[in-house]
């Protein structure tokens, strides 16, 4: 519930890499980005729930009228106050919607000079880390390595569309095998579908430990994000802290 209420939930990822997104990620995601911290995510499957700055702006008056068009929806079909309201509601939705709209776009329209001098910052001074997380060489089917820059080109994905999950760390945490799987998402729906990448994984070794470290801290394929989650719903949150010192300290 903390997170539905900070418009910029969306660009701060985990609590380890709150700035992977802002280094990572290219300037149309940027703008795409900077939109929803405007619009908010109020019912998108693909991207977690929270308020935009425009429902600050408006008191959340937008947003209490979407939570309760949300709530006839979900219980029109047995619940008559429900399908009583759904129509009044409906109607108040559609132009608050449009307003929603407009003022999103137009602010992000605004703040273009802040997004463009953002990834001249992130271009100029964090090209390095990127490039090294590229460089990071991952096991194959066939037996010879292939970096991540070469697997991306391969199998026509970008960073963005790349899921990455640590399958196993050992007891002493010294060494770790990660994961891929190709993340789609139905344009429609927003719904998110991942398929895994068989054969294609990465092992820490020693000569790796600079591109695993820049890997963590970008957050590529949203491996802290898994990390964190994972450890959370054990109750053990200091075990991801721990892990994520270990694989990017210098």
């Amino acid at each position: 519930m903390r997170n539905f209420f900070n418009p910029f939930s969306g660009i701060i990822e985990t609590r380890n890499t709150p700035h992977a997104r802002t280094l990572r990620t290219s300037l149309k995601t940027k703008f795409s980005d900077a939109f929803y911290a405007f619009h908010g995510t109020l019912n998108n499957v693909g991207k977690p729930n929270h308020v935009g700055l425009f429902d600050y702006a408006t008191l959340f008056i937008p947003t209490a009228a979407f939570l309760l068009l949300q709530w006839c929806l979900n219980n029109k079909e047995y619940n008559r106050i429900a399908w009583l309201l759904f129509i009044p509601s409906a109607a108040i939705n559609i132009p608050i919607y449009g307003a929603r709209l407009a003022f999103s776009a137009l602010a992000t329209l605004i703040s273009a000079p802040v997004t463009l001098a953002v990834q001249g910052i992130v271009h100029l001074f964090n090209r390095d880390v990127r490039e090294k997380a590229l460089t990071i060489q991952l096991t194959t089917p066939l037996g010879y390595p292939r970096t991540l820059r070469e697997f991306l080109k391969q199998k026509a994905l970008d960073l963005e569309s790349l899921e990455a999950k640590i399958e196993s760390v050992d007891a002493e945490r010294t060494q770790l095998h990660i994961v891929f799987a190709k993340k789609t998402e139905d344009k429609k729906t927003h719904r998110i579908t991942y398929w895994p990448i068989e054969g294609y994984g990465i092992k820490s070794e020693p000569h790796q430990k600079k591109a695993v470290a820049a890997f963590f801290k970008l957050n590529i394929g949203r491996i802290e994000t898994r990390l964190e989650a994972a450890k959370a719903k054990i109750n053990k949150p200091e075990d991801a802290d721990q892990i994520y010192s270990i694989f990017t300290a210098p």
